[in-house]
């Protein structure tokens, strides 16, 4: 879906990426330029055939892991592109679910609040993660992984 800057505002908490319903089979899910404002929930396995791709957006509403599906492992979003956030991304409160990875092939700009499970940082070309000084950027993890030829970090 490209959204070209439209917002996609979560009514009544949204959620995107596969629902678990048998005979459902959404494939992958890519937003693009897609602006968040609401609550939304994201399910789904990141890169994989049920994952959501977030490419080039921007988040001022709250962002959660979806209720129901983290009991069996964490919701795993990619970030490709740029993605701000100047809204609340993290898991859900109060829960025993694995919550919400994100793993950032682009770069990620943070004026709000971040304290989701884990981001993962890799990717094939140089990256940044920028976080203002008044935000609130307190990830369980954070993993940085190189595929750049030749990179110290491989």
């Amino acid at each position: 879906m490209e959204g070209n800057g439209n917002v996609l505002e979560s009514i009544n908490n949204s959620q995107i990426g596969w629902s678990g319903a048998i005979g459902f089979n959404p494939q992958h899910t890519t937003l693009k330029y897609v602006n968040f404002d609401g609550t939304t929930y994201f399910t789904g396995t990141g890169d994989e055939i049920w994952g959501v791709t977030l490419d080039d957006c921007f988040n001022k509403g709250v962002i959660r892991d979806a209720p129901g599906h983290g009991s069996s492992g964490p919701e795993r979003v990619k970030v490709v592109g740029k993605f701000i956030n100047n809204g609340d991304i993290g898991n859900r409160p109060n829960t025993n679910s694995y919550g919400l990875y994100l793993y950032l092939k682009g770069d990620l700009e943070n004026n709000g609040i971040i304290n989701n499970s884990l981001i993962e940082v890799s990717g094939q070309s140089a990256q940044s993660i920028w976080v203002d000084k008044d935000a609130d950027f307190s990830p369980g993890v954070v993993e940085i992984f190189s595929e750049i030829q030749g990179s110290t970090y491989q």
